[in-house]
């Protein structure tokens, strides 16, 4: 009767644990971002007397940011799933592009602020007794504010563009670190489509097409109310 009750715990003790606290619920998350952009870089309409353009920063551009959600815990036959309302901000410093005219070289510096409300479905599709792997996918909306500089002078064109933004996302969810205080580990991909800089007194406008962002994010998952 030992024995068969040994046997029992230690085939229970091998089992995934759903979390008992994630189960159901509402909870709010706290996230630290750092990712890199990617998109092709160029000039919808070219400076005055160009001879030559190329892009002079490496590419993909480092982004940094943080983010904020609220969520709802539920489950789906047996599968335990989250549905978050998230925001986040996100900044690039000096997407560069470089001139070559008549009147010499002229470099432009690009800085792009990136505001970003989403909804999205997270389900736990692995779990394990100390945690889950999740995956998901969500849709949002991407607010653009660019700023580009001619450098060594006051001239700059700004704009300011909404984008309609997929993304997808997976990633670890490490349980109660810090009593009933999860930790995440997270990867998300947002696709922000095509957008531009404002346009410059002298005419000229750059363009950003099929800009991207690879996200990877660390946070923590906080219980309300329980």
């Amino acid at each position: 009767m030992g024995g068969a009750l040994l046997l029992a715990d230690l085939a229970a003790a091998q089992e995934p644990r759903a979390h008992p606290d994630d189960l159901t619920g509402w909870y709010v998350g706290f996230r630290a971002i750092v990712g890199a952009s990617d998109e092709d870089t160029g000039f919808e309409v070219l400076p005055p007397g160009t001879i030559s353009v190329g892009e002079d920063s490496y590419d993909p551009q480092e982004n940094f940011g943080a983010g904020i959600a609220i969520g709802f815990r539920s489950e789906i036959h047996n599968l335990p799933v989250r549905t978050e309302l998230s925001g986040s901000w996100m900044y690039r410093h000096d997407a560069d592009m470089r001139v070559l005219s008549g009147a010499g070289t002229a470099m432009y510096q690009n800085d792009l602020a990136i505001w970003d409300a989403r909804l999205s479905v997270l389900a736990d599709v692995i779990q394990f007794s100390w945690g889950s792997f999740y995956f998901g996918g969500g849709l949002g909306v991407a607010f653009l504010d660019s700023a580009v500089q001619i450098e060594g002078t006051q001239t700059s064109a700004d704009n300011e563009d909404w984008r309609f933004s997929p993304s997808v996302q997976a990633g670890l969810v490490i349980n109660d670190v810090f009593k009933r205080v999860d930790i995440e580990i997270g990867y998300r991909f947002r696709w922000l489509g095509n957008t531009e800089s404002g346009a410059f007194p002298t005419g000229e406008q750059l363009t950003y097409d099929d800009a991207n962002i690879h996200e990877v994010s660390i946070g923590v998952i906080v219980p309300i109310g329980r």
